[in-house]
């Protein structure tokens, strides 16, 4: 009985350690990106995105649109392109997001993708 209870206790434990896995990276990110250490706030930004569930799509769009704007400062722009796709489609899309998409495409050549987006962006 006592093994029963002691199991259920470290069970118990664990669970609650991994759900906020998530959180802390988000936490952790923050803090880094603060400070202008955009490629480790991008890895854990990452880490968060990657234990979100897709039953939260606006938690999942917010830390989209975070890792998003970490690759765009460290010029991981084929990166950066998606996750700013990621935040779009999890809804959490603002003028600006399109406007840094439209600097991304430009960078890389893709110049009716680009007008695409600054057209969204102008509207």
């Amino acid at each position: 009985m006592r093994k029963r209870i002691v199991g259920l206790y470290i069970v118990m434990i664990a669970l609650l350690l991994t759900g906020c896995g998530a959180d802390q990276a988000v936490k952790k990110g923050d803090k880094f990106f603060a400070v202008g250490e955009y490629f480790d706030a991008a890895t854990q930004y990452r880490k968060a995105y990657s234990q979100t569930s897709n039953k939260e799509p606006k938690a999942k769009g917010e830390r989209a649109m975070k890792l998003a704007e970490s690759y765009r400062r460290i010029n991981y722009n084929s990166k950066a392109i998606t996750a700013f796709r990621n935040g779009i489609r999890y809804k959490q899309d603002d003028s600006l997001t399109h406007f840094y998409l439209g600097q991304l495409y430009m960078k890389g050549g893709n110049y009716k993708e680009a007008a695409k987006h600054y057209q969204i962006a102008t509207t």
